[in-house]
């Protein structure tokens, strides 16, 4: 089933979520920002009304239905104005745990892509939540691992050099910069 988590103040509704195990899911932990709503309305004595949004019949690929349905409503009430708590990618990747096909993946970048243009101070929202979190050094060493051997494209790099024109330099960074140029080119030198 999908289901709603309603405002017991406002009435609007806050969040959209699936399940497989009836009325059981609503009162289980969700994304940290519907779990920050939803802890504001216990300190005030209250809990989230639940409403049915659609029902299935059980079959055997429920998940893939649910996944699908979960995040049609969620964008249908998005686009009514509601302040939804889902996370985007939550509802775009649907919490299947499989991996997606390149058909998917393009298909679900080409969505996102669409929603920023409609929605253009959703792209500003994840920004200014994600600024200021620190990525863990396992985080860390992925991302560049993931990123390692990558060859930008020419209008890419000319709008980081861009950015990055006229801007002063520290000495400190100076010399860091200089020492990780050493190292490159020693570890270049070395491979040859």
């Amino acid at each position: 089933m999908i289901y709603a988590l309603v405002d017991p103040f406002s009435k609007e509704i806050r969040y959209i979520g699936k399940s497989v195990s009836g009325l059981k899911r609503p009162n289980e932990k969700h994304s940290s920002h519907c779990e920050n709503w939803r802890m504001k309305l216990r300190r005030m004595g209250r809990l989230p009304n639940v409403i049915v949004v659609q029902e299935f019949p059980v079959f055997l690929d429920v998940e893939k239905i649910l996944a699908e349905a979960e995040t049609y409503w969620i964008n249908h009430f998005r686009e009514r104005g509601c302040p939804l708590t889902n996370i985007v990618d939550e509802t775009i990747f649907g919490g299947t745990g499989r991996k997606d096909s390149p058909e998917t993946k393009a298909k679900r970048n080409a969505s996102l892509r669409e929603m920023y243009k409609r929605n253009p101070l959703l792209k500003k929202k994840i920004s200014e939540r994600r600024k200021g979190i620190s990525l863990s050094k396992e985080q860390r060493e992925r991302l560049r691992e993931v990123n390692s051997g990558k060859k930008l494209t020419l209008s890419t790099r000319m709008k980081m050099s861009a950015a990055h024109l006229g801007k002063k330099k520290s000495e400190e960074t100076k010399k860091k910069m200089s020492i990780a140029r050493c190292k490159r080119f020693n570890k270049q030198s070395a491979a040859k």
